[in-house]
């Protein structure tokens, strides 16, 4: 390291000489802990920001979301903190994010230039999921991506995490001139989920429509936190992207239908997905919705192969429509959807379907 003279310009980027900065007091300081420790505090003064100017926008958010999935007690806070972290970065009030609001009125506080030219680099951040390819040095990681595939080199600012090479992160990337590092924190889980995470979420990713993984984790961030904890992904009809209104008013007719089926959710979940996948393939113009949804509740039914309970006939009288016009729909239905349909057979073990199959239906059809 090249020795300072107490009248160059501090290397901190104060603008200030040695001598009336870093080296007044004649001490030796790291300029590396002196950024960082700074960098930290700063983000610890988002968050408090964000909590002073803007808890009822983020309570009201997270209150909507803990109504609309079960999240159990002891995780609560949990994701309130991930939901925080998410709302800053990501969601706009009044046009402008919250890190993007306090970096306009905090940035002319900062004296060091670094500082300032790192939280420029923060306005436009989003959380992301990423996969851990290797430790290194103790204090880093090496990640990946699992969107765009980008390899970053990622401090551990946190001792107490123990990261497992070959597992999942679930967080926000800082960056600081060559340095990178999470924001607050980060989610991790071990390497046995992670063929499941991200598998899951990227089904979710490509349901979803959203034109990039940018725009998706913005919108979807809670849908992706639950799946990263739990592994279930709920499908909604809301959620998928319709050709026309009709093709998604027989997916809804169709879960209402179903809500009385013996196999529950995960029959209604690959019915649905199957519906989303065929209406993309073949654009179907309807005149009568109640023949499809009569048809998707038949070819659901012979898929899972539950012996036959649900016959034509049963399902002309539910549905009002003639047999014929059922067996019809049925037979175009599995002639479009072979490929699917002969994933499903190779990848579950029909005789002893379970809802606990639901992973396995996400990841063929999604």
């Amino acid at each position: 390291m090249a020795k300072i003279g107490r009248n160059d310009l501090c290397t901190c980027g104060s603008g200030k000489k040695y001598k009336k900065c870093c080296g007044k007091n004649n001490t030796v300081v790291s300029m590396e802990h002196l950024i960082e420790k700074e960098l930290s505090d700063i983000q610890m003064d988002i968050i408090k920001f964000a909590m002073k100017n803007h808890q009822e926008e983020i309570d009201a958010n997270l209150g909507k979301y803990l109504k609309e999935y079960d999240v159990p007690k002891e995780v609560k806070e949990l994701y309130y903190f991930f939901n925080l972290l998410w709302f800053i970065t990501s969601v706009e009030l009044k046009g402008k994010t919250i890190i993007a609001e306090y970096i306009d009125e905090h940035i002319h506080t900062f004296n060091r230039q670094k500082i300032k030219d790192s939280l420029q680099t923060w306005r436009n951040v989003t959380p992301s999921v990423f996969k851990i390819q290797q430790q290194v040095e103790n204090d880093y990681v090496i990640v990946r991506d699992i969107f765009t595939n980008e390899i970053t080199k990622v401090k551990v600012l946190e001792e107490e995490h123990n990261i497992e090479p070959e597992g999942m992160i679930l967080g926000t990337i800082l960056t600081a001139g060559e340095e990178s590092f999470f924001f607050a924190t980060f989610l991790d889980m071990p390497a046995s989920a992670s063929v499941r995470i991200e598998e899951g979420i990227i089904n979710l990713y490509k349901r979803s429509g959203k034109a990039t993984p940018i725009h998706f984790m913005s919108s979807s961030f809670l849908e992706v936190l639950d799946y990263f904890l739990f592994g279930q992904v709920e499908v909604s009809i809301d959620d998928l992207e319709w050709i026309a209104p009709q093709h998604k008013e027989v997916a809804v007719d169709y879960q209402e239908y179903m809500k009385a089926y013996p196999l529950g959710e995960t029959a209604t979940e690959m019915g649905i997905l199957l519906w989303h996948k065929y209406c993309m393939m073949k654009k179907p113009s309807i005149k009568k919705s109640a023949i499809y949804e009569a048809a998707l509740v038949y070819l659901v039914d012979r898929i899972l192969s539950v012996g036959g309970s649900l016959t034509q006939k049963k399902l002309a009288d539910d549905f009002n429509v003639s047999s014929s016009s059922i067996s019809s729909k049925f037979k175009d239905l599995e002639y479009v959807l072979v490929d699917e349909i002969k994933k499903l057979h190779d990848k579950l073990e029909l005789d002893e379907f379970n809802s606990g199959e639901a992973d396995t239906i996400n990841e063929v059809l999604g």
